[in-house]
C-alpha cells in the first residue's frame, strides 16, 4: 500500500523518503552511529535541503548497499540528482530500480522516459514508455502516458505507430479520437482522417442540447484539423449544411 500512497500524493518526494522508514531492511549499525540513516535522509528532504539529502543518501548508500537498494533510497536520490540536472547518475540510479524489478519499476521507468524527452532522444523515450505501459498495466494515468507516447511517434513522424499507441493503450474516447485523426492526416491518410474528424464532432453533438457541447479541445482539434485538411486540398469546400456551419462557428468561439 505505501508505494500506491506516495505515488498519488502531490508530494511525493516527501512519502518516498517516509516510506524508506517502514521498509524492510535492517539499518547497519555503523550506519547509526554515524547518524546516516533513513530517517536523517527523511529529514533533510523534509526541510528542503536537497544537497544534504543527497550527501546523506551517497554516504548510506557506500555504508549499507543492500539497505539502501532494499529501501529504494536509489529511487530518491536519482529525483534528487535529477533536480540539478545531473540526468546521466539519475538515470543509472533509475535502472538499477528497473533492472531489480523494484515497486518502483513503473515510476523509475516514466523518470527514464522524461530525461529522455527533456535531451531530445525521442527513440529512448518511447522505448521506455512502451515498456512502462507494457509491463505495468495497472500503472496510474495510463491514458495520458499513451497520448505521451503517440505525440512522440507523431513528432518524430512514425504517425502509423502512433495511431497503433493510442489504439494499444489509450482509451477509447474522443481525445483519442481526435489523436487518431491528426496522426491519420499526418500519415497522408486524408479521407480517412476527414471521416475521423467527422466522427468526433457528430459525437459530439449527439444527445447533448445546446452549446457547451461543441466548445471542448477535441471539438477544436477536429474543426483545425479538418480545416487543415481543406486548405491543402485544391478542391472546392465541401458544402456545409447550416447546422455544421453554426457548429464549426460555435466552436471557434
Amino acid at each position: 500500500m505505501a508505494p500506491v500512497i506516495a505515488v498519488k500524493s502531490r508530494n511525493g518526494m516527501l512519502l518516498l523518503a517516509a516510506l524508506m522508514l517502514t521498509a524492510g531492511g535492517a539499518v547497519c549499525a555503523q550506519s547509526v552511529r554515524s547518524g546516516v540513516t533513513p530517517e536523517s535522509i527523511r529529514l533533510a528532504v523534509e526541510q528542503g535541503d536537497s544537497a544534504m539529502a543527497e550527501r546523506l543518501a551517497r554516504e548510506f548508500r557506500r555504508r549499507a548497499p543492500a539497505v539502501f537498494a532494499g529501501r529504494n533510497i536509489d529511487y530518491l536520490l536519482g529525483r534528487l540528482l535529477e533536480r540539478r540536472a545531473a540526468n546521466t547518475e539519475a538515470r543509472a540510479l533509475y535502472r538499477e530500480v528497473v533492472d531489480r524489478r523494484s515497486v518502483l519499476a513503473g515510476f523509475a521507468l516514466r523518470r527514464l522516459a522524461g530525461i529522455a524527452r527533456s535531451e531530445g532522444r525521442m527513440a529512448d523515450e518511447q522505448s521506455y514508455l512502451r515498456r512502462l505501459l507494457v509491463e505495468h498495466p495497472a500503472f496510474l494515468r495510463r491514458d495520458q502516458l499513451a497520448r505521451r507516447l503517440s505525440d512522440s511517434y507523431s513528432n518524430s513522424g512514425q504517425y502509423p505507430a502512433a495511431i497503433e499507441a493510442l489504439g494499444r493503450f489509450g482509451v477509447a474516447g474522443r481525445e483519442s479520437l481526435a489523436r487518431i485523426a491528426e496522426a491519420q492526416a499526418g500519415a497522408g491518410l486524408v479521407e480517412n482522417a476527414a471521416a475521423t474528424f467527422d466522427a468526433v464532432l457528430v459525437s459530439g453533438s449527439a444527445g447533448l442540447p445546446g452549446r457547451s457541447q461543441n466548445m471542448d479541445e477535441s471539438a477544436l482539434r477536429a474543426v483545425r484539423g479538418l480545416d487543415r485538411i481543406q486548405s491543402r486540398n485544391d478542391s472546392p469546400p465541401p458544402q456545409l449544411s447550416e447546422e455544421a456551419r453554426l457548429q464549426r462557428a460555435r466552436i471557434y468561439q
